[in-house]
């Protein structure tokens, strides 16, 4: 009797805590996005980084990523309107991805809930998250490496 309860509560634990964990697997890309992304490349995984397109860190970020994965193709989704500002700065960072820009905030609204925790994706041609983090740090680069080489 004491291993039936033990039992149960053990499953009735472990189903609340699956029930309350929002997974993730897929970014929403509104139609525009998509297609530009489509239409430029050819590539079975890429990386989206979605920023506010008015901070120095944001393009440090995607500099490193560019430099870091250099064989990937990057997508960089800004929600800033003011496009000269964000044009300028890729263009002083050399920025060889995709520039992409979310105005009307569909990215955003599409995507909200995962954009609380997240605005780094790997992302397979299919628009499958196969990595997502905040930001650029070591574990996330040895989770895209990973992704990269085990795919």
């Amino acid at each position: 009797m004491k291993r039936t309860y033990i039992l149960i509560l053990t499953v009735s634990i472990i189903t609340i805590s699956c029930c309350r964990y929002e997974k993730f697997d897929h970014l929403n890309l509104p139609a525009s996005m998509e297609l530009a992304i489509n239409s430029n490349m050819q590539f079975d995984k890429y990386l989206v980084y979605y920023h506010t397109g008015e901070c120095s860190f944001c393009y440090a970020i995607l500099m490193n990523l560019s430099n870091e994965f250099s064989s990937l193709p990057v997508i960089s989704i800004s929600s800033s309107d003011n496009k000269k500002l964000v044009d300028y700065y890729l263009e002083q960072i050399h920025f060889r991805g995709i520039s992409l820009f979310d105005t009307d905030s569909l990215f955003l609204n599409s995507n909200k809930a995962l954009l609380e925790t997240n605005n780094l994706f790997l992302l397979n041609s299919d628009g499958f998250i196969l990595v997502n983090g905040k930001d650029l740090d070591e574990q996330i680069i040895k989770q895209i490496w990973k992704a990269i080489n085990t795919l």
